[in-house]
């Protein structure tokens, strides 16, 4: 779950799935939610505008993950900073 405002904006929550997966469940992960991360897969992204749309959704994922991994590193209790409307997703 995004903590930083830009993220915690575009995704309430970012699935992640195992390497062998379902290709529908996929399908409609990414329609649902513009980003997949696959385990040992990368980061699939969607866009309805153009590809600069799509790029821009593995790079928003790599800076949710370093705002996470600080925050962490800071001792900061995460769920703190999760949004509370993604508490019970």
């Amino acid at each position: 779950m995004p903590i930083d405002a830009e993220g915690s904006f575009l995704y309430l929550v970012i699935p992640v799935i195992p390497p062998k997966f379902d290709h529908e469940i996929f399908l409609k992960l990414l329609h649902d939610y513009k980003v997949v991360v696959v385990r040992g897969g990368g980061v699939w992204g969607v866009g309805a505008q153009s590809l600069s749309e799509v790029l821009h959704h593995p790079s928003s994922v790599r800076e949710i993950c370093l705002y996470r991994i600080g925050a962490f590193e800071q001792g900061l209790d995460l769920r703190k900073m999760e949004p509370e409307k993604a508490q019970s997703w």
